[in-house]
């Protein structure tokens, strides 16, 4: 990272902040004990460990039927197809 920062400059950590910033511009983030419980009827309903069963509970919220990855225990939830990449 030293070379090519004394080679190229800082511009990419701007160009990186800016595109984060975007980003964020349209992120909601919702603190809501509805939303943990929820999490949590997901993670005892499918065996699933807590960050899967976030991802898990997105999904099923936003009406995302479909996810790419390689962790089989999205194969239990039978609303949502697992791809592998």
């Amino acid at each position: 990272m030293r070379e090519y920062i004394k080679s190229n400059g800082y511009e990419f950590a701007d160009l990186f902040l800016h595109n984060l910033n975007e980003l964020c511009e349209n992120l909601e983030i919702h603190d809501d004990i509805k939303d943990i419980q929820y999490i949590e009827q997901i993670a005892r309903k499918y065996r699933l460990m807590p960050n899967d069963a976030l991802i898990a509970a997105f999904c099923l919220r936003n009406g995302i039927t479909s996810i790419v990855t390689y962790d089989s225990d999205f194969l239990r939830i039978p609303e949502i197809k697992v791809i592998r990449p």
